[in-house]
Protein backbone atom coordinates (compact mmCIF):
# COMPACT_ATOMS: atom_id res chain seq x y z
CA UNK A 1 0.00 0.00 0.00
CA UNK A 2 1.17 3.55 -0.62
CA UNK A 3 1.87 5.43 2.60
CA UNK A 4 2.11 9.04 3.56
CA UNK A 5 3.65 10.58 6.65
CA UNK A 6 2.49 9.61 10.14
CA UNK A 7 -1.09 10.52 10.98
CA UNK A 8 -1.66 13.82 12.81
CA UNK A 9 -2.79 12.94 16.33
CA UNK A 10 -6.06 14.28 17.65
CA UNK A 11 -4.50 16.25 20.47
CA UNK A 12 -7.74 17.77 21.65
CA UNK A 13 -9.42 14.39 21.97
CA UNK A 14 -6.39 12.84 23.66
CA UNK A 15 -6.40 15.56 26.31
CA UNK A 16 -10.10 15.07 26.92
CA UNK A 17 -9.69 11.31 27.17
CA UNK A 18 -6.75 11.61 29.53
CA UNK A 19 -8.86 13.81 31.76
CA UNK A 20 -11.77 11.37 31.78
CA UNK A 21 -10.18 8.21 33.13
CA UNK A 22 -11.62 7.14 36.44
CA UNK A 23 -13.78 10.22 36.80
CA UNK A 24 -17.49 10.22 37.64
CA UNK A 25 -19.45 11.68 34.72
CA UNK A 26 -23.09 12.48 35.42
CA UNK A 27 -25.71 13.34 32.84
CA UNK A 28 -27.22 16.79 33.26
CA UNK A 29 -30.85 15.71 33.07
CA UNK A 30 -32.81 14.79 36.19
CA UNK A 31 -35.29 11.92 36.23
CA UNK A 32 -36.80 9.37 38.55
CA UNK A 33 -34.99 6.41 36.98
CA UNK A 34 -31.22 6.05 37.53
CA UNK A 35 -29.08 3.84 35.32
CA UNK A 36 -25.46 3.06 36.21
CA UNK A 37 -22.98 2.61 33.37
CA UNK A 38 -19.50 1.19 33.99
CA UNK A 39 -17.29 0.96 30.88
CA UNK A 40 -13.86 -0.67 31.00
CA UNK A 41 -12.18 2.74 31.05
CA UNK A 42 -12.68 6.26 29.74
CA UNK A 43 -9.16 6.86 28.45
CA UNK A 44 -9.92 5.61 24.93
CA UNK A 45 -12.14 7.07 22.24
CA UNK A 46 -14.17 3.86 21.93
CA UNK A 47 -15.35 3.98 25.54
CA UNK A 48 -15.94 7.73 25.51
CA UNK A 49 -18.18 7.18 22.48
CA UNK A 50 -20.20 4.55 24.36
CA UNK A 51 -20.60 7.10 27.15
CA UNK A 52 -21.90 9.69 24.68
CA UNK A 53 -24.40 7.16 23.36
CA UNK A 54 -25.51 6.20 26.87
CA UNK A 55 -26.08 9.83 27.86
CA UNK A 56 -28.02 10.45 24.64
CA UNK A 57 -30.09 7.36 25.41
CA UNK A 58 -30.76 8.62 28.92
CA UNK A 59 -31.92 11.99 27.64
CA UNK A 60 -34.28 10.32 25.18
CA UNK A 61 -35.63 7.91 27.81
CA UNK A 62 -35.83 10.58 30.55
CA UNK A 63 -33.45 8.59 32.75
CA UNK A 64 -30.40 9.79 34.66
CA UNK A 65 -27.25 7.94 33.59
CA UNK A 66 -24.40 7.75 36.10
CA UNK A 67 -21.10 6.92 34.40
CA UNK A 68 -17.96 5.88 36.23
CA UNK A 69 -14.95 3.96 34.95
CA UNK A 70 -11.64 2.42 36.06
CA UNK A 71 -8.37 4.10 35.13
CA UNK A 72 -7.46 1.29 32.71
CA UNK A 73 -8.88 -1.87 31.15
CA UNK A 74 -6.65 -3.92 33.45
CA UNK A 75 -8.02 -2.38 36.66
CA UNK A 76 -10.55 -5.12 37.45
CA UNK A 77 -10.50 -4.41 41.20
CA UNK A 78 -11.44 -0.80 40.51
CA UNK A 79 -14.33 -1.87 38.33
CA UNK A 80 -15.64 -4.17 41.05
CA UNK A 81 -15.45 -1.33 43.58
CA UNK A 82 -17.24 1.04 41.20
CA UNK A 83 -20.09 -1.43 40.72
CA UNK A 84 -20.42 -1.84 44.48
CA UNK A 85 -20.41 1.95 44.95
CA UNK A 86 -23.12 2.48 42.34
CA UNK A 87 -25.32 -0.02 44.16
CA UNK A 88 -25.24 2.26 47.21
CA UNK A 89 -26.69 5.03 45.04
CA UNK A 90 -29.95 3.15 44.50
CA UNK A 91 -29.59 2.69 40.76
CA UNK A 92 -32.46 0.93 39.00
CA UNK A 93 -30.33 -0.98 36.47
CA UNK A 94 -26.67 -1.52 35.66
CA UNK A 95 -24.95 -1.46 32.27
CA UNK A 96 -21.39 -2.80 32.40
CA UNK A 97 -18.58 -3.75 30.05
CA UNK A 98 -16.81 -6.43 32.13
CA UNK A 99 -13.06 -5.91 32.29
CA UNK A 100 -12.72 -9.62 33.02
CA UNK A 101 -15.59 -12.01 32.35
CA UNK A 102 -14.54 -14.42 35.10
CA UNK A 103 -13.47 -12.04 37.86
CA UNK A 104 -16.48 -9.75 37.41
CA UNK A 105 -19.04 -12.54 37.55
CA UNK A 106 -19.41 -12.79 41.38
CA UNK A 107 -20.19 -9.08 41.92
CA UNK A 108 -22.46 -8.97 38.89
CA UNK A 109 -24.30 -12.06 40.10
CA UNK A 110 -25.05 -10.28 43.38
CA UNK A 111 -26.23 -7.20 41.51
CA UNK A 112 -28.44 -9.26 39.17
CA UNK A 113 -30.36 -10.56 42.17
CA UNK A 114 -31.59 -7.00 42.82
CA UNK A 115 -31.68 -5.13 39.49
CA UNK A 116 -31.35 -5.80 35.74
CA UNK A 117 -27.78 -6.16 34.47
CA UNK A 118 -27.03 -5.28 30.84
CA UNK A 119 -23.67 -6.43 29.45
CA UNK A 120 -22.09 -4.15 26.86
CA UNK A 121 -19.35 -5.03 24.34
CA UNK A 122 -18.04 -7.98 26.37
CA UNK A 123 -20.33 -10.93 27.02
CA UNK A 124 -20.07 -13.46 29.84
CA UNK A 125 -20.89 -16.66 27.92
CA UNK A 126 -23.32 -18.95 29.69
CA UNK A 127 -24.03 -16.52 32.55
CA UNK A 128 -27.76 -16.56 33.32
CA UNK A 129 -27.70 -13.39 35.43
CA UNK A 130 -27.57 -11.02 32.45
CA UNK A 131 -30.77 -9.38 31.29
CA UNK A 132 -29.33 -8.57 27.87
CA UNK A 133 -26.09 -8.32 25.90
CA UNK A 134 -25.43 -5.33 23.62
CA UNK A 135 -22.50 -5.38 21.22
CA UNK A 136 -20.94 -6.44 17.97
CA UNK A 137 -20.28 -9.95 16.73
CA UNK A 138 -16.56 -10.02 17.47
CA UNK A 139 -16.02 -13.31 15.66
CA UNK A 140 -17.59 -11.76 12.55
CA UNK A 141 -15.33 -8.72 12.96
CA UNK A 142 -12.30 -10.98 12.84
CA UNK A 143 -13.68 -12.84 9.83
CA UNK A 144 -14.15 -9.53 7.98
CA UNK A 145 -10.55 -8.60 8.73
CA UNK A 146 -9.27 -12.02 7.64
CA UNK A 147 -11.23 -11.95 4.40
CA UNK A 148 -9.87 -8.48 3.62
CA UNK A 149 -6.31 -9.67 4.26
CA UNK A 150 -6.93 -12.76 2.11
CA UNK A 151 -8.19 -10.61 -0.76
CA UNK A 152 -5.39 -8.04 -0.54
CA UNK A 153 -2.63 -10.68 -0.30
CA UNK A 154 -4.27 -12.75 -3.05
CA UNK A 155 -4.35 -15.82 -0.85
CA UNK A 156 -0.66 -16.08 0.04
CA UNK A 157 1.82 -14.43 2.37
CA UNK A 158 2.52 -13.93 6.07
CA UNK A 159 0.65 -12.21 8.89
CA UNK A 160 1.82 -10.88 12.24
CA UNK A 161 -0.85 -10.84 14.93
CA UNK A 162 -1.03 -8.31 17.78
CA UNK A 163 -3.59 -9.39 20.37
CA UNK A 164 -5.14 -7.75 23.43
CA UNK A 165 -5.40 -8.80 27.06
CA UNK A 166 -4.98 -12.60 27.31
CA UNK A 167 -8.36 -14.21 27.97
CA UNK A 168 -10.36 -11.19 26.75
CA UNK A 169 -13.53 -12.55 25.13
CA UNK A 170 -13.75 -9.89 22.36
CA UNK A 171 -10.04 -10.14 21.58
CA UNK A 172 -10.03 -13.92 21.48
CA UNK A 173 -13.08 -13.94 19.22
CA UNK A 174 -11.54 -11.42 16.82
CA UNK A 175 -8.36 -13.46 16.60
CA UNK A 176 -10.32 -16.66 15.96
CA UNK A 177 -12.39 -14.89 13.31
CA UNK A 178 -9.32 -13.56 11.50
CA UNK A 179 -7.83 -17.07 11.41
CA UNK A 180 -11.13 -18.37 10.05
CA UNK A 181 -11.11 -15.67 7.38
CA UNK A 182 -7.77 -16.87 5.97
CA UNK A 183 -8.55 -20.58 6.19
CA UNK A 184 -7.91 -22.57 3.03
CA UNK A 185 -5.25 -20.14 1.77
CA UNK A 186 -1.47 -20.08 1.76
CA UNK A 187 -1.45 -17.21 4.27
CA UNK A 188 0.43 -18.09 7.44
CA UNK A 189 0.37 -16.42 10.87
CA UNK A 190 4.09 -16.24 11.64
CA UNK A 191 3.98 -14.66 15.10
CA UNK A 192 1.45 -13.62 17.74
CA UNK A 193 2.20 -11.15 20.55
CA UNK A 194 -0.14 -9.80 23.24
CA UNK A 195 -0.09 -6.02 23.81
CA UNK A 196 -3.05 -5.67 26.22
CA UNK A 197 -5.02 -3.41 23.82
CA UNK A 198 -2.39 -0.78 24.65
CA UNK A 199 -0.91 1.53 22.02
CA UNK A 200 2.53 1.90 23.58
CA UNK A 201 2.90 -1.83 24.22
CA UNK A 202 1.94 -2.43 20.60
CA UNK A 203 4.98 -0.48 19.40
CA UNK A 204 7.20 -3.02 21.17
CA UNK A 205 5.11 -5.93 19.93
CA UNK A 206 5.47 -4.74 16.34
CA UNK A 207 9.21 -4.30 16.85
CA UNK A 208 9.45 -7.93 18.00
CA UNK A 209 7.46 -9.19 15.05
CA UNK A 210 9.66 -7.28 12.60
CA UNK A 211 12.83 -8.50 14.28
CA UNK A 212 11.82 -12.12 13.74
CA UNK A 213 9.90 -11.60 10.49
CA UNK A 214 11.32 -8.54 8.70
CA UNK A 215 9.43 -9.32 5.49
CA UNK A 216 6.00 -9.90 7.06
CA UNK A 217 3.30 -9.05 4.53
CA UNK A 218 0.44 -8.02 6.80
CA UNK A 219 -0.38 -7.16 10.41
CA UNK A 220 -3.70 -7.64 12.19
CA UNK A 221 -4.24 -5.88 15.51
CA UNK A 222 -7.36 -6.80 17.48
CA UNK A 223 -8.09 -3.13 18.23
CA UNK A 224 -7.25 0.18 16.58
CA UNK A 225 -5.12 1.51 19.43
CA UNK A 226 -2.67 -1.34 18.86
CA UNK A 227 -2.82 -0.83 15.09
CA UNK A 228 -1.91 2.85 15.61
CA UNK A 229 1.03 1.79 17.79
CA UNK A 230 2.17 -0.61 15.07
CA UNK A 231 2.36 2.27 12.57
CA UNK A 232 5.27 3.81 14.48
CA UNK A 233 7.37 0.64 14.40
CA UNK A 234 6.53 -0.10 10.77
CA UNK A 235 7.65 3.37 9.70
CA UNK A 236 10.87 3.24 11.72
CA UNK A 237 11.78 -0.02 9.98
CA UNK A 238 10.78 1.22 6.54
CA UNK A 239 7.94 -1.31 6.36
CA UNK A 240 5.04 1.02 5.79
CA UNK A 241 4.26 -1.09 2.74
CA UNK A 242 2.94 -3.86 5.01
CA UNK A 243 -0.83 -4.30 5.08
CA UNK A 244 -2.22 -3.05 8.41
CA UNK A 245 -5.73 -3.84 9.69
CA UNK A 246 -7.37 -3.04 13.03
CA UNK A 247 -10.77 -3.20 14.73
CA UNK A 248 -13.02 -0.44 16.14
CA UNK A 249 -13.21 2.33 13.51
CA UNK A 250 -11.59 4.93 15.79
CA UNK A 251 -11.32 8.50 14.52
CA UNK A 252 -7.52 8.51 14.47
CA UNK A 253 -7.44 5.11 12.77
CA UNK A 254 -9.89 6.39 10.15
CA UNK A 255 -7.64 9.38 9.56
CA UNK A 256 -4.68 7.01 9.25
CA UNK A 257 -6.60 5.09 6.57
CA UNK A 258 -7.33 8.33 4.71
CA UNK A 259 -3.66 9.30 4.99
CA UNK A 260 -2.39 5.90 3.83
CA UNK A 261 -0.71 4.84 7.08
CA UNK A 262 -3.27 2.10 7.69
CA UNK A 263 -5.30 -0.01 5.26
CA UNK A 264 -8.53 -0.96 7.02
CA UNK A 265 -10.45 -1.16 10.26
CA UNK A 266 -13.52 -3.18 11.08
CA UNK A 267 -15.68 -0.53 12.73
CA UNK A 268 -18.01 -1.27 15.58
CA UNK A 269 -20.77 1.11 16.63
CA UNK A 270 -19.95 2.15 20.21
CA UNK A 271 -22.40 5.06 20.17
CA UNK A 272 -25.26 2.67 19.38
CA UNK A 273 -24.02 0.25 22.06
CA UNK A 274 -24.36 2.92 24.74
CA UNK A 275 -27.69 4.22 23.50
CA UNK A 276 -29.29 0.80 23.00
CA UNK A 277 -27.90 -0.31 26.35
CA UNK A 278 -29.84 2.44 28.12
CA UNK A 279 -32.97 1.75 26.08
CA UNK A 280 -32.88 -1.92 27.07
CA UNK A 281 -32.14 -1.07 30.72
CA UNK A 282 -35.13 1.27 30.91
CA UNK A 283 -37.37 -1.33 29.26
CA UNK A 284 -36.24 -3.97 31.78
CA UNK A 285 -36.92 -1.69 34.75
CA UNK A 286 -40.39 -0.95 33.36
CA UNK A 287 -41.14 -4.64 32.98
CA UNK A 288 -41.23 -4.42 29.19
CA UNK A 289 -39.90 -6.92 26.68
CA UNK A 290 -36.09 -6.92 26.38
CA UNK A 291 -34.02 -8.46 23.60
CA UNK A 292 -31.60 -11.06 25.02
CA UNK A 293 -28.99 -9.94 22.46
CA UNK A 294 -28.68 -6.78 20.35
CA UNK A 295 -26.11 -6.74 17.54
CA UNK A 296 -25.09 -3.15 16.77
CA UNK A 297 -23.35 -4.08 13.52
CA UNK A 298 -19.98 -3.87 11.77
CA UNK A 299 -18.58 -1.82 8.87
CA UNK A 300 -15.32 -2.43 7.02
CA UNK A 301 -13.56 0.94 6.68
CA UNK A 302 -11.11 1.38 3.80
CA UNK A 303 -10.02 4.39 1.74
CA UNK A 304 -13.20 3.94 -0.30
CA UNK A 305 -15.54 4.92 2.54
CA UNK A 306 -13.27 6.44 5.20
CA UNK A 307 -14.23 10.06 4.50
CA UNK A 308 -17.95 9.45 4.89
CA UNK A 309 -17.43 7.29 7.97
CA UNK A 310 -15.26 9.99 9.58
CA UNK A 311 -18.13 12.46 9.22
CA UNK A 312 -20.40 10.05 11.15
CA UNK A 313 -17.87 9.75 13.96
CA UNK A 314 -17.40 13.54 14.11
CA UNK A 315 -21.15 13.97 14.44
CA UNK A 316 -21.21 11.47 17.33
CA UNK A 317 -18.27 12.94 19.25
CA UNK A 318 -19.01 16.56 18.37
CA UNK A 319 -17.41 19.01 20.77
CA UNK A 320 -14.82 16.47 21.96
CA UNK A 321 -13.20 16.86 18.53
CA UNK A 322 -13.79 20.59 18.31
CA UNK A 323 -16.52 19.96 15.73
CA UNK A 324 -19.58 22.19 15.70
CA UNK A 325 -22.70 20.06 15.24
Amino acid sequence: MSKRSAVVALSTLVLVLAGCGGQLALSSQTADMKIGYVPKTLDQEFWVTTERGALAGGEKQNATVLVQAPTSELAVDQQIAIVENLMTQNIDALIVAPADSILMKPVLTRVSEEIPVILLDTDIPGWKGKTSYIGSDNLAAGVKAGEYIREELKGEGTVGLITGIPGSVPGDQREAGMRKGIEGTDIQVVQEIAADFDRLKSVGAMEDILQNNPNVDAVFATNDQMALGAIEALQIHGRDDALLVGVDGAVEATQAIIGGDMDASVAQNPYAMGKVGVEQAVAAVNGESVKPRSNTGLTLITQKNADSYLKVREDQLGSLLGVQN
